[in-house]
């Protein structure tokens, strides 16, 4: 039994392939010619362009060693910062520190927008323990009455 499923022969360049349809004639296709006229396309899309140049006046990045990018003043001072900012009671004075007394106006930002999202954080934990440890409280007062 014949299939009227759509079949189509493997398509190589250069080569004239013939599609098969059980409802149409057979379409010769020719796929050189067809890859010829894409590609006199594509040249004429391309000539249209703008050349791109490079600029001549920008410094080009010099690679450095990880050493070296570890070592910068930058990246000492900020993991300085990070660790003092970690200790349990110091870190918040010394938030508190950098947020007021700090010249350099991002790790300035940064204290402040730490400080204020860790505040609201420690707000909500609060409120939540004092939600359940009134209801807590609230059935030791309730036993006690029943003794």
């Amino acid at each position: 039994m014949k299939d009227h499923h759509a079949e189509s022969e493997h398509v190589t360049p250069g080569n004239t392939t013939k599609l098969q349809n059980p409802d149409t004639q057979e379409i010769p296709v020719d796929t050189a010619k067809l890859q010829a006229a894409l590609e006199k396309r594509a040249d004429q899309e391309t000539t249209a362009l703008p050349p791109l140049s490079m600029p001549t006046n920008k410094k080009r990045l010099t690679i450095r060693p990880l050493s070296e990018h570890w070592w910068t003043p930058s990246c000492r001072s900020w993991f300085f910062t990070f660790m003092c900012m970690n200790m349990p009671i110091v870190g918040w004075f010394y938030l508190f520190h950098k947020a007021r007394h700090e010249e350099d106006p991002a790790r300035k930002e940064f204290a402040r927008a730490y400080k204020l999202v860790f505040f609201i954080a420690g707000a909500v934990v609060l409120l939540i323990l004092i939600w359940i440890g009134l209801g807590l409280l609230d059935q030791l007062l309730a036993y006690m009455e029943m003794l």
